[in-house]
């Protein structure tokens, strides 16, 4: 017993490969022989443990380069692109549209569209909302007019619904091009 008592102090001081020598075939032995299993058990599931942990921060850390990746992307294309998830909330605001629309995207992500836009622009993404739902298609392309704090946009909008691998819908992307200036040179 005393053997055991140690041999338990050094386990619980981080010594997993100490082991008792068996000395009887009797009840103590058993006792012995499964104290000698634990040591064993906790360094395995330590090695899994450490081994998890390890292809997790690699997972993470891969995760985290194709977030940043995808946002370089966005933040580059000379489109405006704001995508909001399947509840309406907005997760991505690019420079060309935060520029465009004139906000500052700190102050809209992670909100809902429904709280944060005017009516009439509401109204707009609703109703391309709807059209997908109602035509069934993945995405709509129109031409709209825009008013951005008094001042006209002619817009060519592209709103696409987000599906994962199981075709479940997982929001959507709005990409636009500004056409204004295109427009004026041909007129």
């Amino acid at each position: 017993l005393e053997k055991l008592v140690l041999a338990t102090r050094r386990v619980t001081d981080g010594d997993l490969e100490f082991v008792i020598e068996r000395e009887s075939k009797d009840e103590m032995g058993l006792l012995v022989d499964s104290f000698n299993k634990m040591p064993l058990n906790l360094n395995t599931s330590n090695k899994k443990l450490a081994e998890t942990h390890t292809a997790l921060h690699k997972s993470s850390k891969e995760s985290e380069q194709r977030r940043r990746y995808t946002e370089t992307i966005l933040q580059n294309v000379s489109a405006g692109v704001i995508s909001l998830d399947d509840h309406g909330q907005i997760t991505t605001i690019n420079q060309v549209a935060e520029k465009l629309l004139r906000i500052d995207k700190s102050l809209f992500i992670g909100l809902n569209f429904r709280d944060v836009l005017p009516p009439y622009q509401i109204a707009i993404i609703i109703g391309f909302i709807e059209e997908l739902q109602i035509t069934g298609k993945i995405t709509i392309e129109q031409h709209i007019k825009l008013n951005v704090l008094g001042k006209y946009y002619s817009l060519l909008v592209n709103f696409t619904r987000l599906e994962d691998d199981q075709k479940k819908p997982i929001g959507f992307v709005i990409v636009f091009d500004n056409l204004t200036k295109l427009e004026k040179m041909q007129r």
